[in-house]
């Protein structure tokens, strides 16, 4: 963005030649920002006015609340680059000093102009000139009040090309700094900075005024500012300082005088990369002013965030319950995203779902971010159709002062005395005795980052700065943690205000942050269960070999290995669990059944006489199949021609 200058030039030359006081009563503003209705830490961010901001001005209002936080930068800018006499003013909603020594520098790029100066219980103001020198003789700033500060309220700053930098103090209606030079040296206004939090409690910075001599038939340049996007077009407004001018722009660089400028009327979308824009008055033109708008690329959403919001309970497994938010942080002009659902069974073809979904049968949900004019983002997650319980940590709540070292180990140890986040329980707390290690890990699977303390009964409180993070280590990808959490710290944590949170593990361990108003009570782990498929027929049983370990407990089904009995005749053994690589017979109502895959089995198979086949295979005459022939019992019988097994099919070589 190029720099713009309020004045001709001829103008300039003859402003030279006029002293300071020439302008008291005859200055044009051109670039002001109003902070009074600020909320209470609001930070306000101007990059652009009627003049050009080329760094970004931070202003800082605190409008109410005490303390430590006031202004700590009013402005570090190249903004108000000019090459006449400016003047600058702004108001301090100030009210109620505090204790300790503070300043206040404004600095000019050609270096500092000035330096305010509180002295801790204070009850005089030191102001001195940009060599340091002490200026209170020639500056009476009698009667200051470090209660109300109503004595530095108004500051105006006047800079002129031939003398300097000059300074009025006012409370609106005394003077107590009446235009003193303040620099022999002229400048523009470059930084104004206070470390003002702990000196003065409410001090605000209310509003700033940037003005320059006023000339007849001088009209401010437009100002621009984008408001959003469609597609690669981008949209913006324009504004002039001069209510009564009349703003024009154009796609395609032109003079300003030259015909072919349009009217602006309101928001304009547009897809050229740079707009041309000036304002008139009557028959008085500003210069061009020009920005860049970005178009040209459309842009892209951030995918959306998606948790977990509940594990609900299914038998002897969870279903988990999935939903998504949209951060529209670093996106430019932030816009609200609309999120949609599709879920696709493995297999099968995708259909819409609600938000939050619950999970049923293996998948995956595709959550889509949408906002007109905007590329849509979307984040893929491949979801379980069950879960099952696979660790969980100590429970805090149920650990005493006496269990702690045998609990948690014995670099934990009981602190009495002083009552820092004393347990709920027994007014006691355990504390990490080693100051140097920030991280400390139970059950060798939960870390706890930052801890200093942690709550006998209740789990862990807050480090001192209040907050902490909890991890909980060498989880897979795609399980699921909870966190059961009481709310409140100390004395004040309230047990039947219980709440969990989930993570999920989308590649690397599942973590969350706490503070002092939640407690670690206990975190779980919930794997996802892998289910292998079995098909019982109205003849009432069927044959299973896979290279899965298998858990029949939960299915209804009775599932057999064959042994050779005492007449070596066969016998049918039940288990509840087997190994990888086993065939068995199973026994059930005619349905499609879901079976739990486990990582291992200690079922005794090794004697077992079913064999298997993964994949369909041609066999010898002479094996024993299961079969149901027409008005014979279901049964194993012998092949007498060769015979093709099917697929995950069991069957036996002899009797």
């Amino acid at each position: 963005m190029k720099k713009t200058y309020f004045l001709k030039t001829l103008f300039v030359a003859a402003c030279l030649l006029v002293g300071v006081n020439a302008w008291a009563d005859d200055w044009t503003t051109i670039w002001e920002a109003n902070f009074s209705t600020a909320p209470s830490g609001m930070t306000y961010s101007v990059t652009n006015g009627s003049v050009d901001i080329s760094t970004g001005v931070l202003f800082y209002h605190q409008g109410g609340g005490s303390g430590d936080r006031a202004i700590n930068t009013a402005f570090t800018a190249d903004a108000f680059n000019v090459d006449t006499n400016w003047q600058m003013e702004f108001d301090w909603g100030a009210s109620s000093a505090n204790t300790n020594a503070s300043n206040v520098v404004f600095a000019t790029n050609k270096g500092t102009a000035f330096t305010i100066t509180w002295a801790k219980y204070a009850t005089t103001v030191t102001i001195s000139d940009a060599n340091g020198s002490d200026l209170t003789t020639t500056l009476p700033i009698d009667g200051y009040n470090k209660a109300t500060m109503t004595n530095l309220s108004h500051f105006t700053i006047t800079g002129d090309t031939e003398n300097g930098i000059y300074l009025t103090v006012t409370n609106g209606v005394t003077t107590y700094v009446n235009n003193v030079l303040v620099s022999s040296t002229y400048g523009y206004p470059k930084t104004f900075n206070g470390s003002l939090g702990r000196a003065v409690s409410h001090m605000a910075l209310d509003n700033i005024v940037f003005k320059t001599p006023y000339v007849s038939g001088f009209v401010p340049t437009p100002s621009s500012t984008l408001t959003g996007a469609y597609g690669t077009s981008r949209k913006f407004t324009l504004s002039c300082t001069d209510p009564d001018a009349t703003i024009y722009y154009s796609e395609t660089e032109l003079a300003a005088n030259a015909d072919g400028w349009i009217e602006y009327t309101g928001e304009v979308t547009t897809a050229a990369s740079t707009i041309y824009a000036i304002a008139k008055k009557d028959t008085d033109v500003s210069d061009v002013y020009s920005f860049s708008t970005g178009a040209g690329t459309t842009i892209t959403l951030n995918t959306p965030i998606v948790s977990v919001t509940n594990m609900i309970a299914n038998g002897s497994f969870y279903n988990a319950s999935f939903n998504a938010t949209y951060n529209a942080s670093g996106v430019e002009f932030t816009p609200s995203a609309t999120l949609s659902a599709t879920f696709t069974p493995e297999g099968g073809v995708a259909t819409t779902v609600d938000l939050p979904y619950t999970a049923t049968i293996a998948g995956t949900l595709t959550i889509t971010a949408s906002s007109e004019g905007f590329t849509s983002a979307q984040t893929v997650l491949n979801v379980a159709e069950a879960y099952s319980q696979s660790w969980q940590s100590y429970d805090f709540s149920s650990i005493t002062g006496e269990q702690v070292a045998s609990a948690l180990g014995e670099n934990w140890t009981l602190q009495d005395g002083s009552g820092r986040w004393a347990s709920w329980k027994d007014q006691t707390y355990t504390y990490y005795s080693d100051g140097s290690t920030s991280n400390i890990t139970t059950n060798d699977r939960l870390r706890m980052r930052g801890v200093i303390s942690l709550n006998v009964g209740y789990g862990l409180g807050r480090n001192i700065s209040g907050t902490e993070a909890i991890t909980v280590l060498s989880t897979s990808e795609g399980e699921i943690v909870s966190f059961q959490m009481y709310n409140g710290h100390g004395n004040y944590a309230v047990a039947d205000a219980s709440y969990y949170s989930y993570a999920l593990n989308n590649g690397s361990s599942p973590s969350i942050g706490t503070n002092a108003g939640a407690l670690l009570v206990q975190a779980t782990v919930y794997s996802p269960v892998e289910f292998t498929s079995a098909t019982i027929t109205a003849a009432g049983y069927a044959t299973l070999y896979t290279d899965k370990a298998l858990d029949f407990s939960t299915t209804g089904l009775t599932a057999y290995i064959a042994k050779v009995g005492e007449k070596k005749g066969v016998e049918f053994e039940a288990v509840t669990t087997i190994p990888a690589n086993t065939g068995v017979l199973l026994k059930g109502d005619a349905d499609n059944y879901r079976i739990p895959v486990l990582d291992s089995s200690d079922t005794n198979t090794e004697n077992n006489l079913f064999e298997g086949v993964l994949e369909a295979t041609v066999k010898s005459a002479g094996i024993f199949v299961l079969m149901a022939p027409a008005e014979k019992p279901v049964g194993f019988y012998k092949t007498i021609n060769d015979f093709t097994v099917g697929a995950n099919t069991a069957y036996r070589l002899r009797r």
